[in-house]
């Protein structure tokens, strides 16, 4: 017996349990060339979370808003005064 198999014997039976799945799967995926169990991807627009910020009135330019949350967050005078504390 070879030391990964001795080391997987001294497993409790659950954990036995998950490396013979993560073999399988391992197995269907490299060995076999099958996808293992890979969803088709749905469209992001059937998504919940697609438009939950429609409504936003600051976000209508959303290219505009990102430029100005990161000129806020990465400013030099933002560093400047989190370096040097009152």
């Amino acid at each position: 017996m070879d030391s990964l198999t001795r080391q997987i014997e001294e497993f409790l039976p659950a954990a036995r349990k998950l490396v013979r799945e993560f073999v399988g799967v391992l197995r269907k995926q490299y060995l076999l060339g099958k996808p293992a169990g890979r969803a088709k991807s749905a469209s992001l627009k059937d998504s919940k979370f697609f438009g939950m910020w429609r409504d936003r009135s600051e976000m209508a330019d959303s290219v505009a808003y990102v430029r100005e949350l990161r000129r806020q967050q990465w400013s030099p005078e933002r560093h400047h005064d989190n370096q040097n504390p009152s």
